[in-house]
C-alpha cells in the first residue's frame, strides 16, 4: 500500500514539470513532454446491471516531436483494498479488449486513447489541432472560450478542429485567420475570426502587433446528442487586441470586444 501511494505521488509530481531533450542546432527542443492529472470516481454497471463505484485516475500527456504533438487520454479505474487480501484492483475493461463480451476490439479500445494530434502551438504562425479538444477558443475568448467537445466521453468521442494561420507564415504579417469546430462531421458548433494588423509596418514598437478582428460563431443545435434541439444561434463580434508579452508560458494582452446576436442582444468586454 505504501509503495502504491509513493508511485501515485511520483506521477502527480512529474506532471508539474515539462522536459525537453535533443536540442537542434538552433537551440530549440526537438522532444517535449507535459501532462495533466485528474482524480475522481466513476460508477459502472456490472454484468447484473448493479452500480459499482470505482476510483478514477486520468493521465493526459502531450508528447511533442518538433512542431508535431499528440495528446493521449490514459485512464485507470481502480479500487484500493477491495478486500482484506487485495491491495488494489484495476478495472480490466479499460485495457482488455472484449472484456465481458463488450464487443470492443483492440482498435475500438485503444484508438480513442489518442485524444488529438496537433502541429504547433496556439499563437504560432501555423497551428492545427484535430481530435478531442477541451480548449477551443476564438481570439480573446469572449465569444467562445475554452469550449470543449469532450463532454460526451466516454460514450461518444467526436472529432473537432482548431486552426490558426498567421500571414507572417507567408511573409505577409498584415492578416490572419482562426477557424474551429467542435465536430468536423456535423459542424454543429463552428466559428471563425479574421484579423488585420494595420500598424505592422509603421515601426511603432509594440503597436505594430495591434490587431483589429471580426468574429462569427454559430451553434446549430445539439441534434444527435439529445432529444432536445433548438434553432441555430449566431453571434458576431468586433475586437481590438494588443499583445504585450508573447511568452508561451505567460502571455499577456489587452483587448476590448463587443458582440451581437440577431435578437438585438449585445455584450461588451
Amino acid at each position: 500500500m505504501k509503495r502504491i501511494s509513493i508511485c501515485l505521488l511520483a506521477i502527480i509530481l512529474s506532471a508539474n514539470f515539462a522536459i525537453a531533450q535533443e536540442n537542434n542546432n538552433e537551440g530549440q527542443s526537438f522532444f517535449g513532454f507535459k501532462a495533466g492529472i485528474s482524480l475522481g470516481t466513476d460508477v459502472l454497471m456490472d454484468r447484473n446491471h448493479n452500480p459499482v463505484t470505482w476510483n478514477s485516475l486520468g493521465f493526459k500527456p502531450d508528447l511533442a516531436f518538433g512542431p508535431f504533438g499528440v495528446g493521449l487520454d490514459l485512464n485507470i479505474r481502480f479500487k484500493l483494498m477491495p478486500d482484506r487480501d487485495t491491495a488494489i484492483e484495476v478495472f480490466p475493461g479499460d485495457w482488455v479488449p472484449n472484456y465481458e463480451d463488450s464487443g470492443k476490439s483492440f482498435l475500438d479500445l485503444y484508438l480513442p486513447k489518442i485524444m488529438y494530434v496537433r502541429y504547433g502551438q496556439r499563437g504560432e504562425p501555423l497551428f492545427v489541432k484535430l481530435g478531442s479538444i477541451d480548449d477551443l477558443t476564438l481570439g480573446n475568448g469572449f465569444v467562445m472560450g475554452n469550449y470543449s467537445n469532450t463532454r460526451f466521453l466516454p460514450e461518444q468521442r467526436v472529432f473537432g478542429l482548431n486552426l490558426g494561420i498567421d500571414g507572417a507564415l507567408f511573409n505577409f504579417p498584415y492578416v490572419g485567420i482562426e477557424m474551429l469546430t467542435g465536430n468536423l462531421a456535423k459542424l454543429d458548433v463552428f466559428g471563425t475570426r479574421m484579423f488585420v494588423r494595420p500598424l505592422v509596418s509603421t515601426g511603432l514598437a509594440i503597436l505594430e502587433d495591434l490587431q483589429l478582428g471580426a468574429t462569427l460563431a454559430v451553434d446549430r443545435g445539439i441534434e444527435g446528442y439529445s432529444t432536445e434541439a433548438f434553432d441555430p444561434v449566431f453571434i458576431s463580434a468586433a475586437d481590438l487586441a494588443l499583445p504585450i508579452i508573447k511568452s508561451g508560458s505567460f502571455p499577456l494582452a489587452v483587448f476590448s470586444e463587443v458582440a451581437f446576436e440577431p435578437n438585438k442582444r449585445s455584450g461588451f468586454m
